[in-house]
């Protein structure tokens, strides 16, 4: 469930006051929270598709790991026709 639908408005005050006792005081200041989590770039993954996400995800590893293999069966081959030349010398 997105939430951007429900962060994406401000709401008719803009700063709200809780009464409170003692040290502790609460104010909700909609508008300075609401471009923070823009500039982090917050309110757009409440739109994201995480099947998709891990899908992609997913593939990416299974290219890093395609990758790595050939490069290590390269490196394997290598070892082999270097040791094959110096057998045979």
């Amino acid at each position: 469930m997105s939430t951007h639908d429900l962060c994406t408005t401000a709401p008719d005050t803009p700063l709200w006051q809780v009464p409170a006792s003692g040290a502790a005081r609460f104010s909700w200041d909609y508008e300075r929270l609401q471009k923070a989590y823009v500039d982090m770039g917050v309110l757009e993954l409440g739109d994201s598709d995480p099947d998709l996400l891990m899908a992609q995800d997913e593939e990416m590893a299974e290219q890093l790991d395609r990758d790595r293999f050939a490069a290590e069966e390269q490196a394997r081959v290598a070892a082999v026709e270097e040791a094959t030349v110096e057998g045979a010398a």
